[in-house]
């Protein structure tokens, strides 16, 4: 994924972000050496906001320009990945060798006005940066060094401290206080004193009283049943959370992942996720109006028709989300199928009386989202995947490989889901594996698992199947396939 891709994806923290990120991608898409300070204009840049590992100190240079405790930073010089130019600025200008990122992902977006000034026995006029920042951590122990040509000093500051000592009050407001919030959002690992990406800062489940957020559909092949065992065999640690077929998401809101890539091939789907993020009370009310009036057969069909014109103009909004809510808790065994064109042709269930929505549940998700770094995609499964590093967590709940010719419930999309695509998928499992990514898949019980996954761990476990016309046979065995060994679960 590009640096434009990454600023394109990034979720605005306020309105001064929401305004620069449209400056800062203008900009690139019509200078093609946005990248180079040459650009007397404007040239791209990237910033650090450097800690320690207990994360209640911040490292900061003396600029010799600014007269002020800074944060580091520097220009892009034709590199485009600012990460790795916000990596080495910090250790040229501090010293600092033993520095690792927080998180890859953008941690904030600024665009700096730069005054007019003398550099190397020269004049500079007065421009822009197109500031990308990240969060990194450093080794409070490790040697400082000034580096005489840029700062005057550099030195460990608590949090608090170091808006005081700064004296450039819009930095203060606008930047420095921001970044200090949102590495609130990153929890200390107690068995190092480092934050880590698992969890966000505020968890909006309570795994210790089995209270998670809940999947908002109900969804085939959902993970309800399986939650407690996936949970168990969670690495202790993982850099980001990938889910590429995300459906219900049961182990995504009950884990909180604060850095993760969620995805899934129904854009209505991934519109959800979107909207609660945007705003969940938008959502709750389309919802709530549906619901003001009784359901019976030809008013879910009325409702069916009306979401098919919305599926048909391709419209992403909160009606849209609400819509397909408020249709999957009527239709038959919560099943989301297509036609060949695309729209839904789902029966209705011929239960006059539905459970009424959890408002509370899509506040909560929508909070969570609001404040966790997460990047929806609608991609193929493997697009998904491109960005996976080492030491990521991917989780594949992909649709079943059917038990019978008759039980293929995956055309959540008109193409479906064939015996190809599972041959796809247990490559890329050994692909990522090789990459050195931890990975999870469950599926059916079936033969063919035991060949596309030979090699692995793979457990059975005993489950009841929903989604079956005949009650009589709900009942079944699955699997979780693992590439690594949990921190509770012994590998069989």
């Amino acid at each position: 994924m590009t640096i434009q891709q990454d600023i394109k994806n990034y979720t605005p923290f306020n309105e001064q972000e929401t305004c620069d990120k449209q400056i800062i991608l203008d900009f690139i898409a019509h200078h093609p050496d946005a990248f180079l300070r040459s650009n007397p204009i404007a040239h791209v840049t990237a910033s650090s906001w450097i800690v320690n590992h207990r994360h209640d100190k911040v490292l900061m240079v003396y600029h010799n320009i600014y007269h002020s405790w800074s944060w580091t930073g520097g220009h892009a010089d034709g590199n485009q990945n600012l990460l790795e130019v916000a990596i080495r600025e910090c250790r040229e200008e501090t010293g600092i060798q033993n520095v690792r990122p927080i998180s890859e992902n953008i941690c904030s977006l600024e665009v700096l006005s730069v005054d007019g000034h003398e550099k190397n026995g020269k004049y500079v006029s007065t421009h822009l940066h197109l500031n990308v920042t990240y969060l990194l951590e450093a080794d409070e122990n490790d040697p400082l060094i000034i580096r005489e040509t840029e700062n005057s000093g550099v030195r460990w500051f608590l949090l608090q401290e170091a808006l005081d000592a700064s004296t450039e009050p819009w930095f203060v407001r606008r930047i420095y206080k921001k970044l200090n919030e949102k590495l609130s959002q990153f929890p200390v690992n107690p068995s190092t004193g480092s934050r880590h990406s698992r969890t966000t800062g505020k968890n909006h489940s309570d795994p210790a009283n089995g209270q998670y957020l809940r999947p908002f559909v109900k969804w085939a092949g959902g993970k309800s049943q399986l939650l407690p065992r996936l949970i168990e065999r969670m690495p202790a640690d993982y850099h980001r959370y990938f889910e590429p077929f995300i459906g219900g998401g049961a182990l995504f809101l009950a884990q909180n992942p604060k850095n993760a890539v969620i995805n899934d091939i129904n854009p209505q789907l991934i519109n959800i996720y979107t909207q609660l993020k945007s705003d969940p009370k938008a959502v709750i009310s389309v919802i709530q109006n549906l619901d003001a009036s009784p359901c019976n057969k030809e008013h879910y069909l009325q409702i069916r028709e009306q979401y098919n014109v919305k599926i048909a103009e391709q419209s992403f909004d909160a009606e849209t989300a609400g819509l397909m809510i408020w249709i999957n808790k009527h239709c038959f065994n919560g099943l989301y199928r297509v036609n060949a064109k695309g729209m839904f042709n789902v029966p209705y269930n011929n239960h006059t009386g539905a459970t009424p929505m959890n408002t509370d549940n899509l506040l909560r998700i929508g909070e969570y989202l609001q404040t966790a770094d997460v990047t929806f995609l609608h991609e193929d499964f493997e697009t998904a995947c491109e960005n996976v590093q080492p030491g990521d967590f991917v989780y594949f709940d992909s649709p079943y490989i059917p038990l019978t010719q008759t039980a293929n419930f995956t055309d959540y999309d008109k193409s479906g889901f064939t015996s190809h695509d599972h041959q796809r998928l247990a490559d890329l499992f050994r692909k990522l594996d090789q990459k050195g990514a931890m990975i999870m898949l469950s599926n059916h019980d079936v033969p063919q698992i035991y060949d596309l996954y030979s090699g692995y761990n793979i457990e059975t476990f005993d489950v009841r199947r929903m989604i079956n016309c005949d009650a009589s046979k709900r009942t079944g065995s699955e699997v979780i396939i693992r590439n690594y060994a949990s921190p509770s679960v012994s590998p069989r």
